[in-house]
């Protein structure tokens, strides 16, 4: 049986494709929601296996993002055992009100309370001659419920905030940071030193899962921090297939 997946595209999603190269497999289905509808019904949802939001991110700063209607559709979505990935990136959601787009409106369903202003750098002698923006996790010291990752298998995390857990619900860590962290806080425009800061974990909710990451760069075709790194398509694949079985 073929899994079928939802991915939005309706609420000014800085992730708008998928990399097909993953995904040629017959066993997965792809529908989109197109720019200028909205989240369909639970009863249209519940025929998709997962919903995906990739990084969104409102046009204007006054603009409310999510109506009511589909913020209850997606939350009666998960709670009927409905599967969703939400991810965000460097700057996180900008710090607006949840009812301006802000991913903080998801907080019951992610357990992630707030999505900084942030973006992280890496301070590890791996990275001083390359892209500091990326962070080199490390997987086989991680503790992930899913994939068989070897020493040599590191993750480019790359373009992202960091997740603050709710503390009345917070979710579980599947990643974190590196102990050589830095992170700019776009606001005051400091840096400071830090480690071991969530970076990708669920909750579950009722019958339901959501997956939250504080970076979309696996998405993307790119050499240095998207799925042509070996590493990272190989996650990207192992992370869906542990959600749809999930």
């Amino acid at each position: 049986m073929a899994y079928r997946i939802l991915m939005d595209l309706s609420h000014y999603e800085r992730i708008h494709s998928l990399p097909d190269k993953l995904f040629l497999d017959k066993d997965y289905l792809f529908s989109f929601i197109n720019f200028g509808d909205q989240i369909p019904s639970v009863d249209k949802l519940q025929k998709y296996d997962l919903l995906l939001i990739g990084d969104p991110k409102p046009k204007y700063f006054n603009e409310i993002l999510w109506n009511k209607e589909e913020l209850r559709n997606i939350k009666q979505y998960v709670r009927r055992g409905g599967k969703m990935l939400i991810t965000s990136s460097n700057r996180g959601d900008f710090n607006l009100s949840p009812m301006l787009g802000g991913l903080r409106i998801f907080q019951k369903l992610t357990g992630v309370a707030l999505f900084p202003n942030f973006l992280t750098f890496s301070l590890s002698p791996r990275d001083y001659f390359g892209k500091k923006s990326i962070l080199h996790l490390h997987l086989s010291s991680q503790s992930l419920p899913f994939g068989d990752f070897t020493p040599n298998d590191y993750l480019a995390w790359g373009k992202s905030t960091i997740l603050v857990l709710h503390e009345e619900y917070p979710a579980k860590i599947l990643l974190t940071s590196p102990e050589s962290t830095q992170i700019h806080d776009y606001v005051t425009k400091k840096k400071k030193y830090t480690s071991r800061q969530p970076l990708l974990v669920f909750r579950q909710y009722h019958e339901g899962l959501v997956v939250t990451s504080a970076s979309s760069c696996f998405f993307l075709q790119n050499s240095q921090y998207g799925i042509e790194v070996e590493a990272n398509g190989k996650f990207f694949l192992e992370l869906i297939n542990w959600i749809l079985s999930f």
